[in-house]
């Protein structure tokens, strides 16, 4: 029937019920696109890691699916991958958290991890008085031990979180290598009586800032000081000065002061 033009609530009903359609075609366009956009996709996650996706009484997984609006499906067998299912972006956000989660559940477990280090060299690493040993077990928050009951046949242990026991390992190998490094240069060389070697303790990057372009300072530094350098050989290994300990003193001295005005500018 045909709307008489002195009824406006007639014609404002109308309204109200073209409004009410296209909020549920709104609706259904937006569920429709929401239907499409959703999948499944599987985690990275070891199966040995699968406790730690469920959590204490289920408490991580509940986490997930209610931060996320998912589902996350943790086989019975612990052998097929996990599956999450909802919005893709949800699940993208979703499996990225789980498994940064559980990577940092997984650095955090406490390990007993050998140093590759020969016997004679333990104390060495270790440091008179152990101040080798505190300063790593301080650095790395581990512990070193130099007689393991699970593993009797390492000679030096690091006992910690896994993360950190990793570094700490590294470092001390680091170290040895270095040491080890050295030791070979010097045992080469030919000292005259009373020459020393003395490490210049300063960052391989600012190596050009003090002898110049491809080296372009060093014979100056050597014909002025009466020195010779010798170049790290390992990534770890200090640049060396070779000379009369008050040649080298005075070499060192000089080396710090033009790195100190390098760097101001």
């Amino acid at each position: 029937m045909p709307l008489r033009e002195d009824d406006p609530s007639e014609s404002w009903a109308l309204i109200g019920k073209e409004k009410d359609r296209a909020l549920m075609l709104k609706k259904l366009v937006d569920i429709e696109g929401q239907v499409r956009s959703s999948e499944r996709a599987s985690s990275d996650i070891a199966p040995a890691h699968y406790g730690k996706v469920i959590g204490k009484g289920g408490a991580r997984i509940s986490y997930i699916r209610e931060k996320y609006g998912v589902w996350v499906n943790v086989p019975k067998d612990r052998e097929s991958p996990i599956v999450i299912s909802g919005l893709s972006t949800n699940v993208r956000r979703a499996i990225k958290e789980l498994e940064e989660l559980v990577q940092q559940d997984v650095l955090q477990q406490r390990v007993v991890l050998p140093v590759e280090i020969l016997p004679e060299d333990i104390g060495i690493a270790i440091g008179k008085g152990g101040c080798h040993a505190c300063k790593v077990q301080e650095e790395f928050g581990v512990k070193l031990r130099t007689h393991s009951r699970e593993h009797p046949e390492w000679p030096l242990v690091v006992e910690g979180p896994l993360g950190a026991a990793e570094k700490a390992v590294a470092s001390i190998q680091l170290q040895e290598n270095a040491r080890a490094a050295v030791a070979e240069l010097i045992a080469n060389l030919k000292f005259r009586p009373k020459h020393v070697l003395v490490p210049v303790h300063i960052r391989r990057e600012e190596h050009i800032l003090v002898l110049g372009p491809e080296g372009s300072m060093v014979a100056w530094i050597e014909r002025n000081y009466g020195v010779q350098f010798l170049w790290p050989r390992a990534e770890n290994m200090p640049l060396l000065l070779v000379g009369l300990t008050e040649d080298v003193s005075r070499a060192e001295a000089a080396v710090m002061k033009r790195l100190s005005s390098r760097r101001a500018h």
